[in-house]
């Protein structure tokens, strides 16, 4: 199965476009307006100040929002011709093992049947166990000899008096 670059109709994605190129040439000209020479050393106040301060941050935006989907529309072509390499040379076997692959198919029956016979190993019986560490091991090991330790301490009747 292929990936999808976005669930929108055509037209939306090429909105999307547009409304970048027109974020991304707004951004530019107003980077050209405030480096004029007219306002080469004013320092602008009240909104138009807000604006002259964020602008790096305003024409990150702008180009990100133009970058980063169109490396993702890259990147999905890519993937999506991979896949499509593998379904044909998967769609060329299954042709080739339809048409006359008797020995191609004797071996894959072979394996259906060996894995048949394959048994599971279940966890009963587990002598070790490699999800603990073997610090972990050892202070458990010592923590039940110590708690045997003190229960035979406890259920001794003998005493020394």
């Amino acid at each position: 199965k292929t990936l999808e670059f976005s669930r929108n109709p055509d037209w939306g994605n090429v909105v999307a476009a547009g409304l970048g190129a027109v974020n991304l040439g707004g951004a530019l000209y107003l980077g050209r307006a405030l480096t004029s020479p007219a306002l080469a050393s004013v320092q602008l106040s009240g909104v138009f100040g807000l604006v002259q301060a964020g602008y790096p941050l305003l024409l990150v935006y702008a180009i990100l929002f133009n970058v980063i989907p169109l490396a993702r529309y890259f990147y999905i072509e890519k993937k999506n011709t991979e896949i499509k390499q593998r379904n044909s040379a998967r769609r060329k076997w299954l042709t080739y093992l339809e048409v006359g692959g008797g020995k191609i198919r004797r071996k894959l029956e072979a394996a259906k049947a060996y894995k048949k016979k394959m048994r599971r190993l279940s966890n009963e019986g587990t002598v070790y166990d490699t999800k603990k560490s073997f610090d972990s091991l050892a202070a458990d090991k010592e923590q039940d000899a110590m708690a045997r330790f003190d229960e035979k301490l406890d259920n001794n009747d003998i005493s020394f008096q």
